[in-house]
């Protein structure tokens, strides 16, 4: 008897759903999207927003060098070996 009274709640939940799977496709993405940003936004809040050790500051010399790569003013020695090691 307790499956019995079951069957009314779950079909009323299975209406409740199909009601939204009734949405227009413009709808549907539209809400997909914006879950989708407010995820984003979520993430970049909790894991980018903040930098891990507060204090920790690099000289922008230095961060420019390290992306930029090393210049090539040096000797000639040094040159080959630059670009043997830019070859691996």
């Amino acid at each position: 008897m307790a499956s019995l009274s079951r069957k009314p709640t779950m079909r009323r939940l299975f209406s409740r759903v199909s009601r939204f799977k009734r949405l227009p496709l413009g709808l549907e993405i539209s809400l997909a999207l914006l879950l989708k940003i407010v995820l984003l936004c979520l993430v970049w809040k909790f894991f980018f927003s903040a930098p891990q050790a507060k204090k920790m500051l690099v000289p922008m010399p230095h961060v420019e060098q390290h992306l930029l790569g090393r210049s090539h003013t040096a000797s000639p020695t040094s040159r080959s070996k630059d670009s043997h090691d830019s070859a691996r």
